[in-house]
């Protein structure tokens, strides 16, 4: 990527039939070129020369220097920005891997603040200034009350990696916190990622395959008005984790597999199960509604090292 002969290339091969996100950066001060591939630097290069810029149209999808056919790009384009400013690596990772982020901060407290604009509807729900950072969504309990987001795609590929975080004060310790289904109304494919047990720790989960959930256990969090940080994440490479306020509290290694729905169509459900609590549950023995606020709800596309943990717990 850059400015004819004079370009700044990627070290990766890409593959066909999947989705990545590409960014480039040009710093004119520093006359650098930075290829970022999934939010990780890719290439870079330092042309001979400043960009010598002018009035011009912009096209997307073809190349008008190189000759027929190959010029034409063949596949999918989305969210395409351009910023006139040099980005930082730590937002071009950020834009790159951040699926969604819910703050439930009034005005709009439903909107994702993301970089994907996923969309959320919600029921039974308040939203209270006593949240962890500003305020808060709380549930009442009751099988009507929960938020639920659509078009997760990439918690439907298997062995994707990702990681989920929020923040939650808990009134009492039982049901279900996040729960996954490609079907609101039918059981096809659908379990807790997180929540607890019949007797009170929390527990995090990922499905394996044949009927079976991996499971990584916590201890028994404070209730309200104390808030606790909650983060899963999962990947081939170290497998289901889960920490808790800062804390590496479970892991299981050895679950190095996640089977996915292989489905486009992903919800997430927030503080319920709806009406697919009769699913593949695990270690969650009572799936119901959780009662209890959540807070700033944050949904990866990658494994969250330790000390992306630690920045999510003290930023707030």
């Amino acid at each position: 990527m850059g400015f004819y002969s004079n370009d700044a290339q990627g070290s990766t091969h890409i593959s066909i039939n999947k989705w990545i996100h590409a960014a480039f950066v040009y710093n004119a001060a520093s006359l650098e070129q930075t290829v970022y591939l999934n939010g990780i630097i890719d290439g870079t290069h330092k042309p001979a020369s400043a960009l010598a810029a002018s009035l011009a149209n912009l096209t997307i999808g073809t190349n008008q220097v190189i000759s027929s056919p190959v010029n034409f790009f063949q596949g999918y384009i989305d969210q395409l920005t351009i910023s006139t400013r040099v980005k930082s690596s730590c937002e071009i990772l950020d834009e790159a891997t951040l699926v969604a982020h819910f703050t439930f901060d009034s005005p709009s407290p439903l909107i994702d603040s993301g970089p994907n604009s996923i969309s959320a509807t919600a029921s039974n729900y308040t939203i209270i200034s006593s949240g962890k950072i500003n305020q808060a969504i709380s549930f009442d309990g009751s099988s009507q009350s929960y938020f639920q987001a659509s078009s997760f795609i990439l918690l439907g590929v298997t062995n994707y990696s990702f990681s989920i975080s929020l923040w939650v004060s808990p009134y009492n310790l039982t049901g279900t916190l996040v729960f996954i289904t490609v079907n609101l109304t039918q059981t096809t494919f659908c379990y807790p990622l997180l929540g607890f047990t019949s007797n009170g720790p929390l527990v995090a989960q990922i499905y394996i395959g044949s009927s079976s959930i991996s499971v990584a256990s916590g201890p028994i969090l404070s209730v309200s008005p104390s808030w606790t940080l909650i983060v899963q994440t999962w990947s081939t490479t170290n497998g289901l984790r889960l920490y808790v306020n800062n804390v590496l509290v479970s892991s299981v290694p050895t679950a190095t597999t996640y089977v996915a729905s292989g489905s486009a169509s992903n919800y997430l459900l927030l503080g319920n199960c709806g009406n697919n609590c009769g699913c593949l549950n695990g270690a969650v023995s009572a799936p119901g509604p959780f009662s209890g606020a959540i807070d700033d709800w944050r949904i990866y596309s990658r494994e969250l090292a330790a000390a992306d943990v630690c920045s999510l717990y003290t930023m707030a």
